[in-house]
């Protein structure tokens, strides 16, 4: 880090100017998320504490299957490439299916190794993130709540299953255009997320960077008496604390606050 304090700020204009005047100037996190998702971006964006820079790269895709998830990820080194032209510190990968597509570790490990030697950058997907907070939180029996089909929850079954997880329960609302799942309002991602609970699990998961999962976390944490991940707020969490940031954030769910 370079030593400036969160707070440092300068007037041009009139213009308060964080830092020593440019944005990013405690870090810059790079984001890979698919060409239909207007939800990642912004709840990063929205949620990183002062200092921190979001830089967007897009990788094609434009329906929500197994296959098209598949020919998404061939767009991966582009995207890399040009966010990493940015001199990012870290770069996400912030998809949740498209790093657990094949439901094993080797293809999420695949996925991290060809953004770092594209970009020569440090590298982390949504799927690590969702299972170090997982961990973190000591969640070992989870219900899981997506907007996906059932061909792509059998690849998030099986690769939290093959990671060490007892998935008690996982639904997800079936949408096929992946333009339709931001359009699904924070209400109703709370409302399925109750029916999909079960008393025997430690913790919620709730799964898609392009579903406002986020904005609900905490209010379902509080009315199911359980901790709750979102692929956002795992992203969010293991990107900050893996570029040495462990400011506490707020009003998002416990994970964030830890």
């Amino acid at each position: 880090m370079n030593g400036f304090s969160m707070h440092a700020q300068r007037v041009t204009g009139g213009i308060k100017i964080e830092g020593n005047g440019f944005y990013g100037w405690r870090v810059k996190i790079g984001l890979l998320v698919v060409s239909t998702d207007l939800v990642c971006e912004p709840a990063f964006n929205k949620t990183v504490p002062p200092g921190v820079s979001i830089h967007t790269a897009r990788m094609t895709f434009r329906e929500a299957t197994p296959e098209a998830l598949l020919r998404m990820t061939s767009h991966i080194e582009k995207a890399a490439k040009d966010v990493g032209s940015a001199k990012v510190d870290l770069i996400v990968f912030g998809c949740t299916s498209g790093s657990f597509l094949k439901g094993n570790k080797s293809w999420n490990e695949e996925i991290t190794r060809r953004i770092e030697d594209a970009a020569k950058t440090p590298a982390i997907t949504t799927t690590t993130a969702v299972v170090e907070a997982l961990k973190k939180l000591g969640i070992k029996r989870v219900a899981v709540v997506t907007p996906y089909i059932d061909a792509i929850n059998m690849n998030g079954r099986k690769y939290l299953e093959n990671v060490g997880f007892k998935v008690l329960n996982i639904l997800g609302m079936q949408l096929t255009n992946p333009q339709r799942y931001q359009s699904v309002r924070p209400l109703e991602v709370y409302k399925f997320a109750r029916t999909v609970d079960t008393s025997e699990a430690d913790g919620m998961f709730i799964s898609c960077t392009a579903f406002r999962a986020l904005e609900i976390a905490e209010l379902l944490e509080k009315d199911i008496g359980k901790p709750v991940v979102t692929s956002n707020s795992a992203s969010i969490w293991y990107a900050l604390r893996k570029v040495g940031i462990d400011d506490g954030i707020e009003g998002y769910g416990q994970l964030l606050r830890i």
